[in-house]
């Protein structure tokens, strides 16, 4: 949930830290989604880092 209108920055890394994809995207006042197209990327483990202009955030994603 977004409380002030800003613009954010999603990064996908893989297990050895190599920059995978990044996505750009302004985010609205309310509740917001972002599309994730993973087919360029291999099985894996990757990590998600979501940044905006009050926070950060990482959580890790499996390709199976």
């Amino acid at each position: 949930y977004a409380s002030n209108p800003s613009k954010s920055e999603l990064n996908i890394y893989d297990i050895t830290g190599k920059k995978g994809m990044k996505i750009n995207e302004k985010i609205i006042y309310g509740f917001n989604h972002i599309s994730l197209k993973t087919n360029g990327l291999k099985p894996g483990m990757y990590f998600i880092q979501y940044k905006s202009n009050t926070n950060t955030i990482t959580k890790q994603m499996v390709i199976f």
